[in-house]
């Protein structure tokens, strides 16, 4: 599936839901694997994931991308930025 980008590659919004539409400025994501495709294209200009748990295929949802960044950010210096490991930490209630 080829997503069209709502916004510039400047800073990338990233809605992931399989029912309602994306807000206004966001990037709207289906599946999991979307939104892992997104990101691997585009470490350095994610702004923002809002991720929902509760998609269609019981066997995939957001959690899925949560673990994903958190692998990525320690197996492989994803993101390169302490953004992402402020979202894993917020993600996970680590204060």
């Amino acid at each position: 599936m080829r997503l069209k980008l709502s916004q510039s590659m400047a800073r990338i919004r990233i809605f992931l839901d399989d029912e309602r539409p994306a807000p206004d400025g966001w990037t709207l994501c289906r599946w999991p694997q979307d939104v892992i495709d997104l990101l691997k294209a585009n470490p350095e200009n994610v702004e923002i994931v809002s991720l929902d748990h509760d998609l269609g295929d019981e066997t995939r949802n957001g959690y899925h991308v949560l673990l994903w960044i958190e692998e990525a950010v320690v197996t492989q210096g994803y993101g390169n930025n302490v953004s992402m490991v402020l979202l894993i930490m917020a993600l996970y209630g680590i204060h």
